[in-house]
């Protein structure tokens, strides 16, 4: 073995090696993804209707947030049968994963959301009951505003169905109903400054998940660019 041919046969290996580590690192995400029971891994491996096997990151770039403007959601579906019953699940996928970002900010960003209320009739509520309520809400209002911008309908080799749907919602439009929401339900103390923290909070959340997107995205354009 030359010199030369050595050197071509480490190199190699060692992108073999780096195409290894990028694989297992995404297997850890989908894994990730998947206890928290939600279809919304970035990245699959589909059975196209030809055979072909391919890494497909359809609406993912769509899916990412633009702080201090809106909050992005992707869904996926599971294999259906029907297609509008796969379109219906993404989008349902998306509503949920926005909504629970939304309220995962609003329990901790804000200190004008009572943790402890009553409704207008008088009816006191535990914290679980006031959890599922509010989360009834902020769905309800993401699922009014929410706006698809990205959709693709894939058939794998069994004759199924998988849909991806990325959803926008604004977050001017969706604080501002959710407080009215709340305030109606006497569930803030100042409807005012609860707006202006969820703002504030939304956008720094905003920066912070945009920045991991933008990882998670170089990261499959290289193994995407590596499988060509």
């Amino acid at each position: 073995e030359s010199e030369t041919q050595r050197k071509i046969r480490e190199l190699k290996e060692q992108q073999e090696l780096q195409r290894i580590q990028n694989e297992m690192e995404l297997e850890q995400m989908q894994a990730e993804a998947k206890k928290k029971k939600l279809a919304t891994s970035i990245a699959m491996t589909e059975q196209m209707a030809d055979g072909d096997q391919l890494t497909v990151t359809f609406c993912y770039e769509e899916s990412m947030d633009k702080p201090g403007e809106y909050m992005a959601g992707l869904g996926i579906s599971q294999p259906r049968k029907y297609e509008r019953d796969a379109k219906l699940e993404a989008n349902q996928v998306a509503v949920h994963d926005i909504a629970s970002r939304f309220m995962g900010t609003l329990r901790s960003g804000t200190e004008y959301y009572s943790q402890s209320g009553n409704t207008p009739g008088g009816k006191g509520l535990d914290e679980a009951a006031l959890e599922s309520m509010t989360m009834n809400i902020v769905e309800k209002v993401v699922d009014k505003y929410a706006n698809q911008v990205c959709y693709k309908s894939v058939i794998d080799n069994d004759g199924n169905y998988r849909f991806y749907i990325a959803l926008h919602v604004l977050e001017g439009n969706t604080v501002d109903e959710v407080a009215d929401q709340l305030d109606k339900q006497q569930l803030l103390k100042d409807k005012a400054n609860f707006k202006k923290q969820m703002m504030a909070q939304l956008d720094a959340d905003g920066k912070k998940r945009a920045e991991e997107q933008e990882r998670k995205l170089q990261m499959l354009k290289e193994l995407e660019s590596a499988a060509e």
